[in-house]
């Protein structure tokens, strides 16, 4: 069944390397990164990136990961609990 959950960008956070936007949804977090090439050839994971624009609480095992244009997209595979 469809949810009319509202969508609200939790934070927002960008550079040449990478853009990475946290969603709140329904008091849940969800995660978006596209990672361009210089980030993906440091070989870190996401929740190791040193740059805010670059890091994602989660690991690439937990991220649905689209390569495209030399970097990868991220997209969270399960939402997280939002603050309390």
């Amino acid at each position: 069944m469809p949810s009319d959950d509202e969508v609200k960008v939790a934070s927002f956070d960008c550079s040449l390397a990478a853009v990475t936007v946290e969603l709140e949804v329904g008091g849940r977090r969800l995660y978006v990164s596209f990672q361009g090439p210089a980030v993906v050839a440091n070989g870190w994971e996401p929740y190791d990136q040193p740059s805010r624009s670059a890091y994602v609480p989660e690991s690439l095992e937990r991220m649905h990961v689209i390569p495209a244009a030399g970097g990868r997209l991220l997209i969270s595979r399960r939402s997280r609990p939002g603050p309390a």
